[in-house]
């Protein structure tokens, strides 16, 4: 079982480790939307199969990062489409 997997079903270890994801990947999306200022973030791949809370969990980070003064009402969204949307 990979770790994503182990997390989702609530080993506390592999909950750990994936919090250090969610955070990269808010940094990742926090520059993004600095240096873009665009209406719509749209996350996919792994994070389009991401759980709710785990969804959640990182739009909320991405809010916290993201300086107020860029941050204008952006929505972020999730689809499991992939790249062939």
């Amino acid at each position: 079982m990979e770790v994503t997997e182990r997390a989702v079903a609530g080993d506390p270890h592999a909950e750990a480790a994936h919090a250090l994801v969610i955070e990269a990947a808010s940094q990742a999306a926090m520059w993004l939307i600095t240096i873009t200022d665009p209406e719509r973030l749209i996350l996919t791949g792994a994070a389009g199969l991401y759980p709710e809370r785990w969804r959640n969990k990182l739009r909320t980070r991405i809010m916290e990062l993201v300086d107020p003064n860029f941050f204008h009402g952006v929505h972020i969204d999730f689809t499991e489409l992939g790249r062939s949307a």
